[in-house]
């Protein structure tokens, strides 16, 4: 290894990744521009709720398991690869004039697949590359 090397093991990224989704997930996306980013992907959600409706989007993920993150020394990181997908849902939450609370319009359940490769230049600037990500088994309620 040369000074410019740095060795990560592939648990400390699961543990890394499991303790960041118990601290910050469910991630709720409320701005200004969420809710006519929705509309333009839906537009019979505002059919439903009216001109007042106000949206917003929940992400999460569950991969509680280590498995659900591998390091491959030719491919990079591997999340939810083989048998442990990780686990992702995506729930558009919906109210109107007439409502106090939001309410679930619509959720989508899926399996996510991706590879992903991480270069530092010496500066310590990160660099991320996707360059495959596969969403499966999708299910919508």
């Amino acid at each position: 290894m040369n000074s410019n090397q740095v060795l990560i093991h592939q648990s400390m990224i699961a543990s890394l990744l499991i303790s960041l989704s118990q601290s910050y997930l469910p991630l709720n996306v409320n701005d200004t521009n969420t809710t006519s980013q929705i509309l333009q992907l839906f537009p019979e959600i505002q059919n439903h709720y009216g001109d007042s409706i106000e949206a917003s989007l929940e992400i999460n993920l569950s991969g509680e398991s280590g498995e659900v993150i591998r390091v491959n020394s030719l491919t990079g990181i591997e999340v939810g690869k083989g048998d442990e997908k990780l686990s992702t849902s995506l729930i558009v939450k919906c109210k109107n004039d007439n409502m106090s609370d939001f309410e679930t319009a619509v959720q989508f359940d899926f399996g996510l697949e991706a590879i992903a490769n991480i270069s530092v230049d010496p500066r310590w600037k990160l660099y991320l590359n996707i360059p495959k990500i596969a969403i499966t088994n999708v299910k919508i309620s």
